[in-house]
């Protein structure tokens, strides 16, 4: 969600345009000419995860920069005609970071920040870098065990590089919802032209953010993610204009059914 909300700021500033092909800043990848911003904002350029690469577990270790976990997936096919179908691509949104640091030039770091942590005073949210990745307060578990390094947070990029409290991310989602962060129309992008994730739920995902229909709770709309270790879950109600975000510093299980237990905790169900 943050990222997508940097990538319509910047357009909003005709810093670049969501309709421009990816061509311009990665030539090298297959397809590059056919596949826009917009395609990896909505996951619907076909480009494989990185993370899906036989290559990666046993290369992951020599990660130095995000251009990295591109050459996992620059030599793969696409899996479909960009455009066509819904695939989530963390590779996606890590070129959406690159072309963060491209357009402003600077770090995607210090894009975040002046967008979103330091727009709404967001005091207990950074971006982890490799410089910053020591500092986590709480450590992630894996089947029993307490995950002691921290590289592996800044593996994912504008993928998943966040560190947040809770609160913070509520503030972030209200500001967000209330218009502090984007213009109305940029907002409304955000939820338009929507892609079923499953055949089996009726989930929708448009540009940085799921719009989950007929849950236990009703509708809702937010986003989950999760790595090694962590998992987070943020959503509105808007039906009840209730927003709740669950977090755990474990992997075992999901974190969204406590996620809808709160929700109807707060409902009074």
């Amino acid at each position: 969600m943050f990222t997508a909300v940097v990538i319509l700021k910047l357009a909003e500033e005709d810093q670049l345009s969501t309709q421009s092909m990816v061509a311009k800043w990665f030539p090298e990848m297959p397809q590059a000419n056919q596949i826009t911003i917009d395609h990896l904002l909505t996951h619907t350029s076909g480009i494989p995860g990185f993370e899906d690469a036989e290559e990666y577990e046993s290369k992951k270790h020599l990660y130095r920069n995000p251009e990295d976990l591109l050459s996992y997936v620059k030599s793969k096919k696409l899996l479909f005609e960009p455009g066509k179908h819904y695939a989530y691509s963390n590779t996606g949104y890590v070129m959406l970071g690159i072309i963060i640091e491209r357009v402003t030039g600077g770090p995607y770091k210090e894009a975040v920040e002046q967008y979103i942590i330091n727009r709404i005073g967001l005091h207990e949210t950074a971006v982890i870098t490799s410089e910053t990745g020591k500092d986590l307060v709480v450590k992630g578990h894996h089947k029993g065990n307490v995950l002691r390094e921290t590289d592996r947070c800044v593996i994912p990029f504008a993928a998943g590089s966040i560190v947040a409290t809770p609160r913070d991310l509520i503030i972030f989602f209200q500001s967000l919802m209330s218009g502090r962060l984007l213009s109305e129309g940029s907002l409304k992008k955000m939820f338009s032209d929507m892609n079923l994730m499953t055949v089996t739920q009726s989930t929708y995902y448009g540009r940085g953010i799921v719009a989950a229909l007929g849950t236990p709770v009703g509708d809702i709309i937010g986003h989950s993610g999760g790595i090694q270790g962590f998992g987070a879950s943020l959503f509105y109600h808007p039906g009840e204009n209730i927003f709740v975000c669950v977090m755990m510093n474990d992997d075992i299980k999901a974190v969204d059914p406590a996620m809808f237990r709160l929700m109807e905790a707060m409902m009074g169900r």
